[in-house]
């Protein structure tokens, strides 16, 4: 198998306040920021020294965080990873936190990419969420990103939320896509068990989806769907090394006390999640646009399609729901809206 470059993800686990619907590690808490960032380094260069493409900086609310200690972090990454010159690097910014000045110092500290959790544009969806941003601070943040230099804008769109119509939903995509995002990611609410969404819990479906101009897809969010190689650093990180998955637990406290002992090693205390199965590769590769090889999944997992499920894919396919061109197998844009059916009959 060709070594492929891998992707390196920072968990930023700090935010002004949560949101109601999210489960991801954060805390609203910014005092341990620099005992954080100190714990962090000290990891990452611990790391092996391996070739790397991509760099991203997810949370959280990573934009919370000053410039110059997100220059830092990155710097360390430059100093401990063959990072490619064409490097994708992004960070994630809260509209709450878009600032000109810290814009511009990122950009020049070699982030080329920003990924802005906007979610609509619609006043009443905004509230419902619990965004501490308007719509006009959302399209003004956009405004900034551009100014600053940055020419690879996502912005995040959530779907199916308190409040949303087909009309409002319309309106963000022509908002965004008329700012000059690149990059767009469409997520349906999932409420999460704990969170105070969970309180009031409908009955919601979950999808994701991804879309972009030609040359600005996540070259990052790819390795995750292709199951290759990426590293997580900081607590809630999660990492895919050797087809064997891995997470750090998500205890900020822990985590920094970790690092402050002599010589701790990057995976000790990393939790096992198994290794990745063909099953895995279906799922995940079957939800891009370029789907999967089905002669790798042979090869790499021992895993074939049998007759039962060849059979499906072949009335898939008559369906207009999938194609198959020699061994690659991929859905269709009709097949796409009925992904979850068709790979809960596949695997």
């Amino acid at each position: 198998m060709i070594q492929k470059s891998s992707g390196i993800y920072i968990h930023i686990p700090f935010c002004i306040r949560k949101c109601p619907y999210c489960d991801f590690y954060s805390l609203a808490d910014t005092t341990l920021q620099e005992a954080y960032s100190v714990a962090l380094m000290r990891q990452i260069r611990s790391a092996p020294s391996v070739a790397a493409d991509t760099v991203y900086f997810g949370g959280g609310t990573p934009s919370l965080l000053p410039a110059e200690m997100l220059a830092e972090i990155l710097g360390t990454c430059r100093q401990v990873f063959d990072l490619a010159p064409d490097s994708e690097i992004t960070f994630e910014m809260n509209p709450a936190t878009a600032d000109i000045s810290k814009l511009r110092a990122l950009r020049d500290a070699g982030f080329n990419r920003v990924s802005i959790g906007i979610q609509s544009t619609d006043p009443m969806v905004l509230s419902a969420l619990g965004r501490l941003h308007t719509s006009e601070e959302a399209m003004a943040a956009l405004d900034q990103a551009r100014s600053a230099g940055f020419e690879n804008i996502s912005a995040d769109l959530m779907l199916a939320t308190p409040f949303s119509t087909i009309d409002s939903v319309s309106k963000s995509i022509r908002d965004l896509t008329a700012a000059g995002v690149t990059h767009l990611s469409a997520y349906l609410l999932k409420i999460m068990p704990g969170t105070p969404f969970d309180l009031n819990r409908p009955s919601l479906p979950y999808e994701i989806s991804n879309f972009s101009i030609p040359g600005c897809e996540s070259r990052h969010n790819l390795k995750y769907w292709r199951l290759d190689d990426y590293f997580g650093f900081g607590p809630g990180a999660h990492s895919c090394v050797g087809r064997a998955r891995s997470s750090i637990p998500p205890d900020l406290k822990k985590y920094i006390e970790l690092w402050q002992t002599p010589q701790p090693s990057f995976d000790c205390f990393s939790v096992s999640e198994g290794p990745v199965t063909g099953e895995d590769l279906i799922v995940a590769g079957l939800r891009t646009a370029e789907g999967i090889d089905l002669e790798t999944l042979h090869r790499e997992f021992g895993t074939e399609m049998d007759g039962g499920r060849m059979e499906r894919i072949r009335l898939y396919c008559s369906a207009g729901l999938m194609m198959q061109t020699g061994s690659r197998l991929r859905l269709t844009e009709r097949g796409f809206l009925v992904s979850n059916a068709i790979l809960s009959e596949l695997i």
